[in-house]
């Protein structure tokens, strides 16, 4: 009887063991998962923390537990070209920007973060207006998806319009041709701004912005001791500062 009840002792000890062993494996093995999980958030690369903070600032999210350090973190890139589409005269409008190379800059402290990109070699070029040239020379302007108005001509006059689908009519383009040595554009306010721009307008063909525009007539040559642009919605926002320019004499 005293054999069985040893027997018997024996057994719920060790199925009392063999019960504590899963149990203890999760104490041990689930402080290292969380501890992996961790390490694995907080080395991010530098390239995806500046995609990151880009996003959640144009989209105003927040990002949850942010380190509390300050850091600065840069990135050289070669070649850089950038496209923005914007509205003018409800016509859409492309600004081509590219830079021989360019350093983005991260800065992050506790009270603010900053994505600066620095540019240099810079060219850009952006449609300033898109027009028509009629069959007898005339210039006529975007009246609305179907209607030109004559340029200089009387609003009120129903014979100041035509038909965009006039056959004979050009399709023209105001060009602003710019270049400058330096210069940077801040991902948080849209802003570019350059100094010492030497500034070019001219007339072309097409309302396509291609590479391989060529000038019809030259308006104005000019160097500006800076320039700056910055999309308000789809409104591009420019000014040229202490623009010094000569004029060619005829307008258009």
């Amino acid at each position: 009887m005293s054999s069985n009840t040893n027997r018997s002792n024996t057994t719920n000890k060790t199925r009392r063991r063999l019960t504590l062993i899963p149990v203890i494996a999760g104490f041990i093995i689930l402080p290292l998962l969380c501890f992996s999980c961790i390490k694995l958030l907080t080395h991010l690369s530098p390239e995806t923390l500046i995609l990151y903070d880009a996003i959640t600032m144009k989209t105003g999210a927040k990002k949850e537990d942010q380190a509390s350090a300050d850091y600065l973190v840069r990135q050289t890139r070669h070649k850089v070209q950038k496209q923005l589409l914007f509205t003018e005269n409800e016509q859409r409008m492309e600004l081509q920007l590219s830079a021989n190379d360019t350093q983005m800059i991260y800065d992050h402290s506790s009270n603010q973060t900053k994505i600066v990109e620095q540019m240099n070699g810079i060219v850009c070029t952006m449609q300033e207006e898109l027009y028509y040239i009629l069959p007898d020379g005339r210039e006529a302007c975007f009246f609305n998806e179907e209607t030109l108005l004559i340029r200089n001509e009387d609003v009120k006059n129903p014979t100041s319009y035509v038909s965009k689908a006039t056959k004979g009519i050009v399709p023209m383009q105001i060009i602003r041709h710019m270049v400058a040595d330096k210069g940077f554009y801040d991902y948080k306010s849209d802003l570019f701004f350059a100094e010492n721009v030497k500034i070019e307008r001219f007339t072309a063909s097409s309302h396509e912005l291609t590479p391989s525009l060529n000038p019809k007539k030259k308006l104005m040559n000019g160097i500006a001791d800076s320039i700056e642009f910055s999309l308000d919605g789809k409104k591009l926002n420019f000014k040229a500062n202490k623009l010094k320019a000569t004029l060619n004499a005829s307008s258009k």
